[in-house]
């Protein structure tokens, strides 16, 4: 069945004015104008091609792990790709859509005795967002698997990139207007123990990290050579409390929110990145993406 709004016909879902801390993991932010959720990739092209034509911006949402939107919310389109999530073994290969979940990933992975994606467990996020950020651990990062990208751009072409461009959480579709459609990965064949092995130690270096469910997890990169929560741990913030948010006194690196309202949790994430350059001449890059501040 189709819904119709002004001119945009799709298969799936829209809502009008909805409130966006639901669908984050940090649960703060204000209202969107327009909250999308494609039913094909066929819908995305008529998203895009709405937005463009009645001048919306328009962004891509996940499992919103790494999103912060303020509490006086977006005028533009959220694009929700939770219902694009298929994923298709072949061999080594596997082929997902852009909204496909890490850890279903991994299960299909570790059951058909292929290796790879041990680093990304424990990552609440889809595969689409994890290939933009490029997310790992010190075991690996996504970016090495990755074959091929295929992606819709700000002007409503598909693209496909081949061995595209990585680096330490960032990739080349960072920063830019781009929906990915279909990653293609290569995995390995490993033996089941082999595999369970590496598990076990990704499942361990995350048990260093806060367990509380409404936080974005790791929010800035390490600078080299020096860990982003050494540097905000030496500037005085492990446990630091400011109304209804906290940085974890467990790991520095990590921002609990407590409350509702993103402007706070904003407002201590700029705290500390002007904090960390004023003492040690560092500037701490957000992994967090923040919108409306």
């Amino acid at each position: 069945m189709y819904q119709k709004a002004s001119s945009i016909k799709i298969k799936g879902l829209i809502k009008r004015d909805e409130l966006i801390s639901p669908y984050l993991t940090i649960k703060a932010g204000g209202r969107v104008s327009w909250f999308i959720t494609p039913e094909t990739i066929e819908d995305i092209f008529e998203i895009v091609s709405f937005a463009n034509n009645e001048g919306y911006d328009w962004l891509v949402l996940g499992n919103g792990s790494k999103l912060l939107i303020s509490d006086k919310g977006f005028n533009g389109i959220i694009i929700y790709t939770r219902n694009l999530r298929d994923i298709v073994l072949d061999r080594e290969e596997m082929i997902l859509h852009g909204g496909a979940p890490i850890g279903e990933a991994i299960r299909l992975a570790v059951k058909s005795k292929l290796s790879g994606l041990e680093p990304l467990v424990g990552i609440p996020g889809t595969i689409g967002g994890a290939v933009v950020m490029n997310a790992g651990t010190a075991y690996g990062s996504v970016g090495k698997l990755v074959k091929s990208v295929e992606y819709i751009n700000s002007e409503g072409l598909l693209s496909v990139k081949d061995n595209p461009s990585f680096g330490y959480r960032d990739s080349e579709f960072k920063g830019k207007r781009v929906l990915i459609t279909r990653i293609l990965l290569k995995l390995s064949s490993s033996l089941s123990e082999d595999i369970d092995e590496r598990l076990k130690s990704s499942i361990l270096l995350r048990k260093s990290q806060p367990r509380f469910p409404r936080q974005f997890g790791s929010v800035f990169k390490n600078p080299q050579e020096v860990s982003a929560g050494k540097l905000i741990e030496e500037a005085g913030f492990k446990g630091f409390v400011y109304n209804k948010v906290q940085v974890s006194p467990v790991h520095a690196n990590f921002i609990l929110n407590f409350g509702e309202s993103a402007d706070d949790v904003y407002y201590v994430l700029k705290l500390i990145q002007e904090r960390v350059f004023k003492f040690f001449n560092i500037l701490l890059e957000p992994e967090v993406i923040t919108v409306g501040f």
